[in-house]
């Protein structure tokens, strides 16, 4: 409010040229990413009974896809025999390349049997018609609901999210998440570097013990990731991501 008072001031009446200090507007506030523990994940799993819904949470979380790439995905982006799915002109018009886990597959399956999707993995009411934003933004809302999470507190994005800090955590190098998520910059990616946890178990091996401590997901859910399926190497050397989380100097995003 002031600083636009103030070049008002000097445009218009003073009629002079007068560069607005910094100083006069609001420092802009950089928060953290929520994001769902190992724990939460599993939780939330087992409180969704809907085969769509647990398709839908299952790909957010195992891909790390965003919103508009999850709406347009195609079936035939999905590569069972690779464990991969491809995202096609998305954001940026580029193409990548993601992980899909293994242990996806039976319940992915099930789901095209069940719903015969012609064009798009998530359809919307129309045949061949992708799902609307809103429309899987609300399966998301309402399984979070359904688990007792507070309201708004997670998103369809907080998966993705928890999809990078989590692979982190399984000492995959930053390089490697970036170009799994889509990022055009490595600063944006390394705000994961705040938020891992640093436990030294893979979060996948962790994942897997929990989901089998649990009677009633062992017929239906026992494990959303398969450890040989991270057939990714590291391209760069780790003290690269430890350079990186030491540089106080890098913009987040």
């Amino acid at each position: 409010m002031v600083a636009q008072a103030l070049s008002c001031f000097y445009k218009h009446i003073l009629q002079v040229p007068y560069v607005v200090p910094s100083s006069f507007y609001p420092r802009q506030e950089k928060k953290l990413p929520e994001i769902l523990t190992v724990e939460e994940v599993v939780h939330l799993m087992a409180s969704t009974e809907n085969l769509k819904s647990r398709c839908v949470l299952g790909m957010f979380y195992g891909t790390g896809l965003r919103l508009e790439e999850m709406t347009h995905l195609k079936v035939t982006s999905i590569c069972s025999k690779n464990n991969e799915v491809k995202v096609v002109q998305r954001k940026g018009n580029k193409d990548r390349i993601t992980l899909l886990p293994e242990k996806l597959l039976p319940e992915l399956r099930c789901y095209y049997s069940q719903y015969r999707p012609t064009t798009y993995l998530f359809e919307g009411r129309g045949s061949g018609a992708p799902i609307s934003n809103s429309a899987m933004k609300a399966i998301v809302r309402n399984a979070m609901q359904k688990a007792g999470f507070p309201k708004g507190k997670f998103t369809a994005h907080s998966l993705r999210h928890s999809f990078a800090t989590h692979f982190l955590d399984s000492d995959a190098d930053i390089h490697t998440i970036k170009v799994l998520l889509g990022h055009s910059n490595i600063e944006t990616t390394m705000v994961y570097l705040h938020l891992q946890k640093c436990s030294g178990q893979p979060w996948y091996l962790l994942l897997i013990s929990l989901v089998m401590n649990q009677q009633q997901l062992r017929s239906r859910f026992q494990a959303l990731f398969n450890p040989e399926s991270f057939s990714y190497k590291n391209v760069y050397s780790r003290s690269i991501a430890s350079r990186i989380f030491k540089c106080h100097t890098a913009e987040l995003g």
